[in-house]
């Protein structure tokens, strides 16, 4: 939320939306619109006109999410309402903060032992590079083909972040023949 001059809210409307080009989720803005001291209605309307504006059918709505509980159910059930008269289904319900939810129910998921191994694997292989950046650099020389760019934002996966596990996993397979070949031919 921005404040413009005479102090009124700027609020951006922003959608997340699967992309199949990229095989992964992408945020785009679709507008902002002055929402100060709005009601319910008044942020169902401006986002009906955002959505309007950028073309975007509504029977593909799938989640709302947004800052604030009490207003996010009343706007909630307003779409959710929409949804099932226009379309049949209604809106996915995972609560009132459902970034959260849905963050702590993959955490959840990592914790099992199927996937602890892989965890402690990541963590195990940022500690050892991070540590010490001379390892970074015995990783870099021993591997031409390895992108140093790469090397440097190095497998970084923050346990409190644990959507991180997805890029710290492709990272690693995407260097893991140099990583082999690291580990494999240093003597420590």
């Amino acid at each position: 939320m921005c404040r413009s001059l005479r102090n009124e809210s700027v609020d951006p409307i922003h959608v997340r939306f699967w992309n199949c080009e990229l095989n992964g989720i992408q945020q785009s803005y679709v507008g902002s619109e002055m929402l100060f001291h709005a009601t319910a209605s008044d942020i169902d309307s401006a986002i009906m006109t955002c959505m309007k504006k950028a073309n975007l059918p509504l029977r593909k709505l799938l989640i709302f999410g947004s800052d604030g509980p009490n207003v996010n159910n009343a706007v909630f059930k307003m779409f959710d309402r929409r949804l099932k008269s226009e379309v049949g289904d209604g809106l996915v319900n995972v609560g009132t903060c459902n970034l959260h939810i849905v963050h702590n129910a993959f955490g959840e998921v990592l914790q099992l032992d199927a996937f602890a191994s892989i965890t402690d694997f990541l963590k195990y292989i940022d500690i050892w590079f991070r540590k010490y950046s001379s390892r970074k650099d015995d990783l870099i020389i021993s591997s031409q083909c390895v992108d140093e760019e790469v090397v440097c934002k190095t497998l970084r996966y923050v346990s409190s972040r644990l959507l991180s596990v997805v890029t710290s996993c492709q990272i690693i397979l995407k260097m893991y023949p140099a990583l082999k070949q690291h580990f494999l031919k240093a003597h420590f």
